[in-house]
């Protein structure tokens, strides 16, 4: 498998407008490529199209969100993938999003 990394910028929080987040903790998505896109004759171009897609998720979230994600070619259907749910209470789920408060729009959510 090949995979694609981009180094994790911990620079604290940002508010927007976007530009003033430059060097800013932001989403990184580690994109890995199974071997049934790795080994297609057209995975320069289907790893592109991934990449992309990635560049404009990266560069339109700015909290620090590190997400692993693993690609790979189906015979059939659309896609599917794989989810784990983790069971959280609403206080502590309240409590996490308060303490992550870094901008007026959060402190209004």
């Amino acid at each position: 498998m090949r995979s694609r990394s981009t180094a994790t910028i911990d620079a604290g929080p940002c508010d927007y407008p976007r530009d003033r987040c430059a060097g800013r903790a932001t989403l990184i998505i580690n994109a890995t490529f199974d071997n049934s896109i790795a080994g297609d004759p057209n995975a320069a171009t289907i790893e592109g199209v991934i990449n992309s897609a990635i560049g404009f998720y990266q560069s339109t979230f700015a909290n620090p969100i590190v997400v692993s994600i693993q690609f790979g070619e189906m015979t059939s259907g659309l896609g599917q993938s794989n989810t784990g749910f983790d069971n959280v209470s609403y206080s502590t789920y309240l409590a996490a999003l308060k303490a992550d408060t870094t901008s007026a729009d959060d402190a209004t959510a």
